[in-house]
């Protein structure tokens, strides 16, 4: 009996033993459950932070590149845009200060002169050459003249006489008909006097002087040609190399947002 109580009053103490220890277990599996689930949440939550500052940091970045991309193609347009607008200001500046010399109406009229003395001194040496050809042709005419006459052998010294005093008279009545060309020759002679004289009048010393301002500002002009288009084309380039920059950032910046 004694035993059968003693059985009876262990077993409500092992079954609550049991019980507590169940519990115990419970509770400790829910709260790993809820562990990991915490866990799981945390990961979750941080990838997708990790996601969208990564997505909000190339975002910005994009902008900045294309911003600075923007930026140098702005820059280098308006230096372009200023620069040769400065270039033409200043070549416009030195063409009025030599006019304010009055060195350009000294040389248009010192080289309207030269060219009409030019002109004269041609249409003169045209003249001369027609002149000369014909005295040419009439001395030819007359030596064949006196060459057909000397191969007839005349025997007759009046005769003969008679036939050479007549292929001169002809070969001075030719010469004769030349002089048309001398009048011509002596007004192109007056006219180059003339034109010589208004020549001189101008002082050698200023037209020399504006000739060589003309020639060095045309050498300048020149330079300053020669050295802006060089600019111009160095900085086009760059130009165009930026705008190939901000096309190829443009798709890379698309690529990346597709592959996101």
């Amino acid at each position: 009996m004694d035993n059968d109580n003693k059985i009876n009053s262990m077993v409500p103490a092992a079954v609550n033993v049991h019980k507590e220890v169940a519990l115990l277990l419970e509770n400790e599996l829910n709260r790993i459950a809820m562990d990991n689930k915490q866990d799981s949440f945390s990961i979750e939550d941080e990838f997708s932070k990790t996601k969208k500052n990564s997505f909000s940091f190339m975002w910005q970045n994009m902008w900045l590149r294309l911003l600075i991309c923007f930026g140098v193609v702005f820059a280098i347009t308006v230096f372009l845009v200023l620069f040769v607008s400065n270039s033409n200001r200043e070549i416009k500046v030195e063409v009025s200060e030599f006019k304010s010399l009055n060195l350009t109406s000294l040389l248009n009229k010192v080289n309207d002169i030269d060219q009409k003395i030019h002109e004269i001194e041609n249409a003169k040496k045209a003249i001369e050459e027609q002149r000369n050809a014909e005295i040419e042709r009439i001395e030819g005419i007359r030596a064949a003249a006196l060459k057909s006459l000397a191969a007839l052998n005349i025997k007759n010294k009046n005769r003969r006489l008679q036939q050479e005093q007549q292929i001169e008279q002809t070969y001075k009545a030719d010469l004769a008909s030349v002089e048309k060309y001398n009048k011509f020759i002596a007004n192109y002679n007056d006219e180059l006097k003339m034109y010589t004289e208004q020549r001189n009048e101008f002082d050698a010393t200023r037209v020399q002087e504006a000739e060589k301002q003309k020639a060095i500002i045309n050498s300048e002009r020149f330079l300053h040609e020669k050295e802006k288009e060089k600019i111009i084309n160095d900085y086009e380039a760059r130009l165009e190399d930026s705008r190939n920059l901000l096309k190829q950032t443009q798709a890379e910046d698309l690529k990346r947002q597709e592959e996101l």
